[in-house]
This record gives structure tokens, C-alpha cells and sequence, in this order.
């Protein structure tokens, strides 16, 4: 657990089944921390091979990658995979965000529930080019003033 900000980015939309917003004191149902309300991201649960991936490519050197494939085995066993690489340049110099999230999740079902273990991996990089007078701006918007600060979570 972290004080971080929740990254939907984190999920595959090509793995979300539904998603449930509580509003409010419903959230309280989740722990107290949750008054404002919950959202609730279930992703597909593997009953069969599938297999799904987005790619994308945009300005300023974009690129997104997803992969999900999950198959199930005898006795309810059960193997998801997914990853996810993005990049981006962004407008100004020195402004670059990546991020790779990978993930891992072995499960069984069993009359009385499902069990599983997941194992993951995320590392989110966003350099931070530092702030502009007015002047700096006027003459040149993309310019960067620090090269070495950089968030990395």
C-alpha cells in the first residue's frame, strides 16, 4: 500500500469485465477511508484461452502496448499474463513519461471460492522539465530549465 494516487492506466482496458461506482457513504462498505465513494475495477476472469492486445501511436513520439492472455488448465488452475509499455516525449524538453507494468496472477476455483496469487511489477518515470518566466515562454515554450529532476515511482 502507498499514499499514491490510484493509476488506471495500471489496468489493461482490454482485461476490465465491469466496473461498479459506489457514491458516497457506500464507499464506507470498502473501510473508512472511503467515504467519497469507491470505484471497483474487476477484470475478466480466465474460463477459457483468450488473447488480446492494443497498440497505439501518437504525437510527440507516443507509443502504448498492451498485452493480456490467460489460460485455464485441468482442476480449475488457472494462468493470467499481462503488460503494459507506454512512452511519451510529450511537448516540452526533458518532459518524458514511461511507465511498464507487468503482471503475474496463478489461481484455482474450487466448489467453495477462487484462490490466487499475484505477483507484479510497475515502475512509472516522468522527468520534470521545471517551470517558465513569461519571457521564457514567449520565447521558446518547448525549452526546458532543469535536466536532472524526475519523479520515479
Amino acid at each position: 500500500a502507498s499514499l499514491l494516487a490510484p493509476d488506471f492506466n495500471a489496468i489493461p482496458l482490454n482485461d476490465i469485465d465491469h466496473i461498479d461506482i459506489y457514491q458516497g457513504s457506500k464507499g464506507t462498505l470498502w473501510g473508512n477511508q472511503a467515504v467519497g465513494g469507491v470505484v471497483n475495477i474487476t477484470t475478466r476472469h480466465p474460463e477459457k484461452f483468450f488473447f488480446s492486445s492494443i497498440v497505439s501511436a501518437g504525437s510527440y513520439r507516443h507509443y502504448y502496448f498492451n498485452i493480456v492472455t490467460a489460460q485455464t488448465f485441468k482442476h480449475g488452475v488457472y494462468a493470467k499474463l499481462f503488460a503494459v509499455m507506454g512512452r511519451s516525449n510529450q511537448f516540452r524538453q526533458h518532459n518524458q513519461v514511461s511507465g511498464n507494468n507487468a503482471a503475474l496472477q496463478v489461481g484455482v476455483d474450487t466448489p467453495s471460492g477462487t484462490t490466487w496469487l499475484n505477483l507484479q511489477s510497475y515502475e512509472n518515470t516522468t522527468n520534470l522539465p521545471g517551470g517558465l518566466t513569461l519571457q521564457q515562454m514567449l520565447d521558446n515554450p518547448a525549452q526546458a530549465i532543469t535536466l536532472a529532476n524526475f519523479g520515479n515511482y
